[in-house]
């Protein structure tokens, strides 16, 4: 093989520099001398076939390229064992799905999202693990919208007959009506439904009509084997018609129906399907409370619909019972409105038992700005354990005084983190005295937190903002969209243990009466305070979104 390629290699070479002396020749002889038609026309054709012989070469060049990449020699990393660069593949895959800046756009078509076939293209050893492990074909990406791309269903039918009994991850987009009934699109999950199982399917909805969501979700939800189901996702990103909860055609009474959206699936079939699952977001659109979706989870989002104006309520008993259902739970994110009836049933001087989680990591209370708080109620039914515990309280950056939420609801706050081995914690507030939080958080080591104040108030409302001195230092402190004095930041900064790192994002600092300055322009002084400063532009992304549940990253 390798003396076929040098003979080769070594024929080409004397070809080539024969075929180059010869059309030097001609060059020459053209500088000095009239060319007839004939002879002009079998130069041009010469050019031409110069092109073919510019594809073989490239064709060449590139199995030679293939092939030097697949030596653990030359590539070191491919000394590794199959197992680990796949997992270092899967990594870089992952990665590339997290970078994508369109998220606005359901299943936007960057080709950020199919690094596993870049990868497949490296050399022939990437290629074949690639190709054989079904982790990197199990997503299917389907997008029902006026200008559907259709060469998504071809796609979708290929890497699904290449991951066998592999759990499919079926990804549904919808914003429009119009491609619903399309025939390739409607046939697509009967095709799968009956020879794969499914492991995920997430459904982003955006305005469409009842009829034609409850049609796609009896479509893509019937004909599976229960009992694989492990994530379900739903996410209603824009108004929809006034309807809260998924529910079976076949279960429903008649003074439920319009506030349901139904399926024509039974009850039985919804409730097996459901059993299984131990990741479950839904925003905007929820399943019955007392539905075995709830139960053995160990992530729990249930988020509101931001655009619209009607609200789903979880009363306290259907709360604990969720809860009590899913003692495992270690993420959990709440933003919904909670009605109060267990303490109608209470004894005078009685309080709730909270339910252990003992498990619990993340605790993310988003309810926007909502004027109404559902914190007291939600915080004395949590009991979390001796774990690390990352607490996200409400924030909301409008300057109504009834939306800070976090001064409002000091005593409940106060009465959870003494429970809670509380390490991160984001919050939002107008009242930014917060000596008494510390006090009840010994062992936190990062803080973000977002002043917001009135205009015309900033530098009187924060007389008491710099009593607040934390026990303990922090590894990072972020000031986010905030809007403070600049002398007196510094007084508060100087009573602080040491901070590692202090990073300022959209924040404006009053000096000099009136003078307000960005943090970038402002050029801020050493502190004394030994940090690392950072200042992140104004345009770019909050930097704890990570720690939040973006409205439009689930499905990624």
């Amino acid at each position: 093989m390798i003396e076929e390629l040098s003979a080769a290699g070594s024929l080409l070479k004397s070809a080539l520099e024969r075929y180059y002396d010869a059309c030097s020749k001609v060059e020459l002889y053209c500088r000095t001398n009239d060319l007839t038609t004939a002879t002009s026309d079998r130069i041009s054709s010469e050019l031409l076939l110069l092109e073919t012989f510019a594809k073989i070469l490239n064709k060449a060049k590139l199995s030679i390229n293939y092939s030097r990449n697949s030596s653990r020699y030359i590539v070191p990393i491919n000394i590794l064992p199959p197992e680990i660069l796949i997992h270092i593949i899967s990594l870089a895959v992952a990665l590339g799905h997290k970078a994508c800046k369109k998220h606005k756009i359901p299943y936007c078509y960057n080709p950020v999202h199919l690094q596993h076939i870049s990868m497949a293209s490296v050399c022939t050893r990437w290629r074949n693990l690639v190709l054989q492990c079904p982790a990197f074909w199990s997503r299917i990406d389907l997008v029902h919208v006026h200008d559907s791309r259709r060469e998504l269903i071809p796609r979708a039918k290929f890497w699904a007959e290449r991951i066998g009994s592999f759990p499919l991850d079926v990804r549904v987009a919808v914003d429009s009506h119009g491609l619903l009934n399309d025939g390739v699109l409607q046939d697509f999950p009967s095709s799968i439904s009956g020879r794969h199982n499914l492991g995920s399917i997430s459904f982003i909805l955006q305005g469409v009509g009842r009829v034609n969501e409850g049609n796609l979700f009896t479509k893509y939800l019937s004909g599976w084997a229960p009992g694989t189901l492990q994530k379900l996702v739903i996410e209603r990103t824009r108004s929809s018609p006034h309807y809260l909860l998924v529910k079976s055609i076949h279960n429903t009474q008649q003074q439920d129906s319009s506030s349901c959206l139904l399926i024509d699936l039974s009850h039985e079939y919804l409730e097996a399907l459901w059993k299984p699952i131990v990741t479950l977001r839904l925003h905007g659109l929820y399943i019955d409370w007392g539905s075995q979706a709830y139960h053995g989870l160990v992530e729990l989002c249930l988020l509101s619909d931001r655009n619209g104006s009607e609200m789903i309520t979880i009363s306290e008993s259907q709360l604990q019972k969720v809860l009590m259902s899913s003692p495992g739970l270690r993420i959990f994110r709440f933003g919904i409105e909670i009605t109060a009836d267990v303490g109608r049933m209470l004894q005078a001087g009685d309080s709730v038992s909270p339910v252990q989680l003992n498990d619990l990591q993340i605790l993310d209370l988003d309810f926007g700005a909502l004027a109404r708080s559902p914190l007291q109620h939600l915080l004395r039914w949590v009991g979390p354990g001796s774990k690390p515990l990352m607490l996200l309280l409400p924030r909301s950056y409008v300057v109504r005084p009834e939306t800070d939420l976090f001064s409002r609801n000091k005593s409940e706050i106060h009465d959870f983190l003494i429970r809670a081995k509380v390490t991160k914690l984001y919050l939002y507030t107008r009242t930014p005295t917060l000596d008494w939080l510390f006090v009840s958080t010994p062992y936190l080591r990062t803080l973000a937190v977002g002043f917001k104040f009135p205009w015309g108030s900033a530098i009187e409302s924060q007389v008491e903002f710099f009593s607040s001195i934390p026990h303990g230092g922090l590894d990072e402190l972020y000031i986010l969209a905030s809007e403070l004095e600049i002398d007196r930041f510094y007084q508060w900064l100087a009573g602080f243990p040491p901070i590692r790192t202090l990073v300022f994002w959209r924040c404006e600092f009053l000096s000099g009466g009136r003078n307000r300055s960005s943090a970038d322009s402002l050029h801020l002084r050493p502190l004394n305070i030994n940090s690392e400063v950072l200042i992140i532009p104004d345009e770019s992304p909050d930097p704890t979104s990570a720690w939040q549940a973006s409205p439009y990253g689930y499905n990624y």
